[in-house]
């Protein structure tokens, strides 16, 4: 790869080395920037890069094991061409990257952001970076916030910088006041040294004659206390730029130090002579000859942008930086501090873990900005309710913990927790609009006389915040041993069945669907089945945890639409004419990178007519929030010529005015209908008013559930078109269904 190299290339590479910091240990301050930078954007790389003349390296990093790369293939290389922040999306779309040796090997980097470190205009000496394994994009807010770290990063090595040259200066002071006493000239020569470097460090020296008790200041002295060179000063008025606590405290110093003649070292804070408050670090110490004290001399040092900068790195370390409350890691010191710490006698201790319902929703239709307004929002309701009594914190994207380490009983926990519900439904107005949130609220408990343990409460509140969301989501659980167990059985089928599906043992089972007026076989419904070992087969209710993890489910569909096409290439080629094969599509398999064309290719590349498959989704996919890809989706495969299915209609909240909103050919009426026929008069004129209308739209039903041959009559006397059920046959394997004849000409008597 080219060499990019700057116009300015000799002055940045100077000014690189006059910072002294190339090849030197590495500092915790350094490496605390660097982890703070991965937390926050969730990566699992980031640096500080400082580019010499043919390589790049590392004064801090983590997520790779090296120091530093031949700078020719450095990205920070190109970083230091830009004015501002340099961005890479997706490093396999960028013709200067996508065979770049760490994009196509270790670390096989796909997203990489850094932000110039300008030591001075237009002088770069590297850059502040983060880096995926996953293309991904960057928000305006996240720039901002990257750019933020890299100023940090950049005070850093100048208080690096800084810091060396006052040791510098410190040694040859040590060096320089040995022979004080017996050259004077030496002395001129220390004094003017040290006038030279006060500006650049901030600092100032001073001496103290015992005999007189006259006090003499370098140049800088007067500077750090901002009163004119040459002002008289005394210990007196020397003291008066002190203020309390931190005046007694040197005092007190000052008097130890005179009466055992031993150095000391201040740092605090003062208040100069125009009113700003600094803060300083003073070193001192006692030149003795055979037991006398010939004088007293120290150092003073303004360390006022360093400690801002400590205090900045520790806030961003331990509060969020967008609602401000502590953050997880804040969070998990202060529990560990309870752990440890006397519990008042008597007193309950619970851990409320909150999630957002209703949040994603918002982020995915309004964009972040308004995502964050919310946030804001309610992290600024529950810091009201804690009113500094509970310790509110956010642990995640929406999620948050409030802390009640004193509670009187368990009726005051859940009457924190409602009131925490009912804070978060209040609306968030922004913009314009007003959003409409709810919580769902998962406790743990300790009482008096058990063990805090933070890694279990956190494990407790998020399985019974877990329990809250299945159970219909804004409510609150608490934990109780049962849902440990509940949790334990989840993982094992998820586990199991994860395992199933990568050995091949799962099976589709195939349901015929009947033309009720001729009986005659029109299609088949493909049903995923989980063949145990003894003989038996499990049924979708036994595993349904497996449907409840995204990436498992994603997995599930595939599998199921790879099935399903390979079965009709071979019915097809065995020459059995079946119809229609329906399958369903989850919510999961619409969160796929554009699911319809995933589905259209593989039919495609079978060689087989779309018109062949039918996709249902059920009613709660249909009607979801933001549920405008699943229509865009279904209409898409539908204009491709595949059928779209209804499926469990009426079962939630769908009214037939929905027909009208998405691109449905067929409507099939839940089982739970079909069982009352006969014995509940309401549920018969609802299945006559969804006949009726999907007829008069054009629109075919099916019958789900039909297991009697009165159902069957009844249903083909008004008019639905067709069922399926135990009536007409059990799902099977395919292998059970194929005799020869073709599904049109196969009758169920």
């Amino acid at each position: 790869m080219t060499l990019l190299v700057p116009q300015n290339e000799p002055e940045r590479l100077q000014a690189l080395l006059d910072q002294r910091i190339l090849d030197t240990p590495r500092e915790p301050q350094f490496d605390a920037l660097v982890e703070l930078a991965a937390e926050m954007f969730d990566v699992p790389i980031s640096m500080v890069s400082l580019v010499a003349s043919d390589r790049q390296w590392f004064k801090a990093v983590c997520g790779v094991p090296y120091e530093g790369t031949p700078r020719d293939i450095s990205f920070c290389s190109h970083a230091l061409l830009e004015p501002g922040p340099f961005i890479i999306e997706d490093t396999h779309a960028d013709p200067r990257f996508r065979d770049n040796d760490f994009v196509t090997g270790a670390p096989f980097i796909r997203f990489y952001a850094g932000v110039p470190l300008f030591i001075e205009p237009g002088i770069s000496l590297g850059g502040f970076c983060i880096i995926d394994t996953r293309p991904r994009t960057i928000t305006a807010w996240q720039v901002h916030r990257l750019e933020q770290l890299g100023e940090i990063a950049i005070n850093l090595i100048k208080s690096h910088r800084a810091n060396a040259e006052l040791r510098d200066l410190s040694m040859e002071l040590q060096a320089r006041s040995d022979l004080v006493a017996r050259q004077s000239e030496e002395l001129q020569i220390q004094k003017r040294i040290l006038d030279c470097g006060s500006e650049l460090a901030r600092t100032g020296a001073w001496e103290r004659d015992p005999a007189s008790d006259a006090i003499s200041w370098s140049a800088g002295m007067y500077a750090l206390h901002e009163l004119e060179p040459g002002t008289a000063v005394s210990m007196k008025s020397l003291l008066d730029f002190y203020p309390e606590p931190d005046l007694s405290r040197l005092r007190a110093m000052i008097e130890h130090s005179v009466a055992t003649n031993e150095p000391f070292a201040y740092e605090g804070r003062m208040i100069t002579a125009k009113g700003n408050e600094r803060c300083v670090k003073v070193a001192a110490g006692v030149e003795l000859r055979d037991g006398v004290v010939l004088r007293r001399f120290g150092m003073m040092q303004d360390i006022t942008e360093q400690k801002q900068m400590h205090d900045h790195i520790l806030r961003l370390a331990s509060y969020d930086t967008l609602t401000g409350l502590n953050n997880r890691s804040s969070l998990q010191s202060k529990l560990e501090q309870i752990r440890t710490d006397a519990r008042p006698p008597g007193q309950i201790f619970a851990l409320l873990m909150l999630d957002l319902d209703g949040f994603k929703e918002i982020n995915d239709t309004h964009g972040h900005l308004a995502g964050d307004a919310c946030l804001k929002r309610i992290a600024a309701r529950l810091r009201n309710l804690s009113d500094g009594r509970h310790l509110a914190a956010r642990i995640g994207g929406d999620e948050f913990v409030v802390v009640m380490d004193s509670a009187d009983s368990m009726s005051q926990v859940e009457e924190v927790a409602e009131a925490i519900r009912a804070a978060i439904a209040r609306p968030v107005r922004w913009r314009g609009n007003a959003f409409l949130l709810a919580t769902s609220i998962g406790i743990s408990v300790r009482q008096p006389d058990q063990e805090i343990c933070p890694s279990a409460l956190m494990q407790e509140a998020d399985l019974a915040l877990y329990a809250a969301k299945a159970a219909g989501r804004n409510q609150h659980i608490i934990f109780e041993p049962r849902l440990l167990a509940d949790a334990n059985a989840r993982f094992a089928v998820i586990r199991d069945f994860r395992q199933a599906l990568q050995n091949g043992d799962l099976s589709l089972h195939y349901q015929p669907k009947v033309e009720l007026k001729q009986g005659r076989v029109v299609g088949y419904e493909a049903l995923l089945r989980w063949p145990q070992p003894d003989g038996t087969v499990r049924m979708p209710a036994s595993f349904w945890a497996a449907f409840e993890d995204p990436e498992l489910c994603r997995e599930i569909g595939r599998f199921v639409i790879a099935s399903v096409i390979a079965q009709a290439a071979r019915w097809t080629a065995e020459g059995f004419a079946f119809g229609r094969i329906a399958f369903n599509l989850s919510a999961a398999d619409f969160r796929n990178r554009r699911p319809a064309r995933a589905i259209l290719d593989a039919i495609a590349a079978s060689g087989l007519d779309p018109s062949m498959f039918e996709v249902e989704v059920t009613e709660d996919v249909f009607l979801a929030r933001n549920a405008g890809p699943v229509a865009e989706t279904c209409r898409e495969l539908k204009q491709a010529g595949l059928t779209i299915a209804f499926d469990d209609f009426g079962t939630g909240y769908a009214s037939l005015t929905h027909l009208n909103d998405f691109p449905v050919d067929v409507i099939k009426i839940d089982r739970s209908f079909v069982a009352k026929l006969g014995t509940h008069q309401g549920t018969t004129a609802i299945i006559q008013a969804i006949v009726g209308l999907a007829n008069s739209l054009g629109m075919s039903v099916v019958a789900e559930g039909v297991e009697t041959e009165g159902q069957a009559r009844f249903l083909a006397a008004i008019g639905c078109p067709m069922a399926q059920g135990y009536r007409f046959g059990r799902p099977q394997p395919a292998e059970c269904f194929f005799d020869g004849q073709e599904a049109g000409a196969k009758r169920v008597a």
